[in-house]
């Protein structure tokens, strides 16, 4: 059990935040979606133990190409998870081969259980994955770039932001009403 853990999305909140060191305070940190951290390090943090990456961005933020994956690879320690892995074998493989990584393959049966837990009828999200990871390994949780909205407080359009985000438009206002996780918004 860790006393404090950073779940980290890679939503454009995090942009001039300056939630960097507070993220690396934690003593594990979470990270979705593999985003590149090395120019982010003031706002995201450096600190990497528990990573998803979805193979899909092999192709669309790669373009196949495993130079440019590489790049983002050498950022991060610890482990990395592979969901939906039927087709990135070479991929897993090349990950394994060529990195220090921990490299572990999602379990779709425990997807559907935590569809099931928090009854949900779509596919669950990296972040609400993480999330439920963190909540049987951490006593205290601090969520970072997870962000229900488009627009920043400042009403300007944020990146990699999904509206339809479970862990940020459903679960967290119940958690956070129950003091068990506290939100960063900046």
């Amino acid at each position: 059990m860790y006393k404090r853990c950073s779940i980290v999305g890679n939503g454009g909140i995090l942009k001039d935040s300056g939630c960097g060191e507070e993220i690396d305070r934690a003593d594990y940190v979470l990270r979705a979606n593999l985003p590149s951290i090395r120019n982010f390090t003031d706002d995201a943090g450096k600190k990497t133990n528990f990573t998803t990456f979805n193979p899909s961005m092999i192709s669309r933020r790669y373009n196949y190409d495993r130079t440019a994956f590489n790049k983002d690879l050498n950022e991060y320690q610890g482990i990395l998870m592979f969901s939906g892995t039927r087709n990135y074998t070479d991929f897993h493989a090349h990950v394994k081969q060529n990195t220090t990584l921990n490299v572990f393959l999602l379990d779709y049966t425990y997807l559907y259980s935590l569809k099931e837990l928090w009854k949900f009828n779509k596919s669950v999200s990296s972040g609400l994955m993480l999330f439920s990871l963190a909540l049987t390994h951490c006593e205290e949780m601090h969520l970072f770039g997870f962000w229900p909205f488009d627009t920043d407080e400042k009403d300007e359009v944020l990146i990699f932001v999904s509206l339809k985000e479970p862990v940020a438009d459903q679960i967290i206002p119940i958690l956070l009403a129950k003091s068990w996780v506290k939100n960063h918004f900046w």
